[in-house]
């Protein structure tokens, strides 16, 4: 058992700007690495992708430089995403808070921040390839499991927590590989690769965590998916319909698949419902038990 002396807000704020930082770099993995462009190396610089001006020091300031250049290019003058600042401004808030929630186990910090970026970029990936790059989801696990063993031995928590990581992982791979088995339209073979490690994550907080990361991730999906899958059917039904033979009601099967086809990616409502779970998966399963009269 150790005892943090340092305050809460002192690693949010060293951790928020920390953040900052790597979300940067989160922002050039996204890009590159589906690209299967070099993400690091001093001959693989930042440039503008639309007039190849490459980018100085000071336009690669995190977030600031965004703001100061008013979100376009100094050479070419056009827009400049606003997912950089999106992406270095969510790593920050997911580096403070984790430094807000383990600032009393701080040897927990480091595995939480790699989820935390693993997160980011995975995310990222998710939304614009539908894709879960193995390279990063191995991370997740070649990074984890020594963070979270040192986490262990020389932080807060019991030998326990390690049983229950194991059980964790093992448990939620399992039971994504039946739901993907079940209805493989719902997930890709990545978010079952990469399910067991949020489960070692997890459920090293505790079962409470666990079963609300795992089920809160589903509910999410589907807050997510519904109202997508409602604005793609107005937009494609009549293209669709219209190439189809008859389009009297008698071929909405076909429809729903060229619809479902389309994909949505679970990999961001995974790590959502691991966000939840870390910050008041306790609280919330507590709370649950309660009301249904279990304790």
């Amino acid at each position: 058992m150790t005892t943090c002396l340092i305050p809460a807000w002192f690693w949010a704020a060293t951790l928020g700007v920390l953040g900052l930082m790597v979300g940067s770099f989160l922002n050039v993995v996204i890009y590159r690495l589906p690209a299967g462009l070099s993400v690091v190396g001093r001959n693989s610089p930042s440039a503008c992708p639309g007039c190849g001006h490459r980018i100085r020091a000071w336009e690669n300031i995190p977030l600031l430089s965004w703001l100061a250049l008013r979100g376009r290019c100094s050479g070419c003058k056009n827009p400049i995403s606003a997912r950089y600042p999106i992406v270095e401004a969510t790593t920050a808030l997911l580096f403070a808070g984790v430094g807000l929630r383990f600032a009393s186990d701080p040897w927990a910090i480091p595995a939480f921040l790699l989820v935390a970026a693993l997160a980011v970029a995975l995310s990222g990936i998710d939304i614009d390839t539908y894709t879960l790059p193995d390279k990063l989801v191995a991370a997740a696990y070649l990074g984890g499991i020594p963070l979270l063993v040192l986490a262990t031995v020389l932080g807060a928590s019991d030998t326990s927590a390690l049983v229950r990581a194991a059980v964790g992982l093992v448990g939620s791979a399992l039971f994504h590989f039946v739901a993907w088995c079940v209805y493989p339209r719902g997930m890709g073979w990545g978010d079952v690769k990469l399910s067991g490690a949020l489960g070692m994550y997890l459920a090293w907080l505790g079962w409470g965590p666990l079963v609300v990361g795992v089920f809160g991730s589903y509910v999410i999906g589907l807050m997510v998916a519904l109202p997508v899958l409602v604005r793609r059917r107005s937009s494609v039904a009549e293209p669709v319909r219209g190439a189809l033979v008859g389009s009297d009601g008698e071929h909405d099967a076909d429809l729903d698949a060229a619809i479902a086809d389309r994909g949505i990616p679970f990999g961001p409502s995974m790590f959502a419902g691991l966000v939840v779970a870390v910050a008041v998966g306790e609280a919330l399963w507590a709370g649950y038990l309660r009301a249904v009269g279990l304790v």
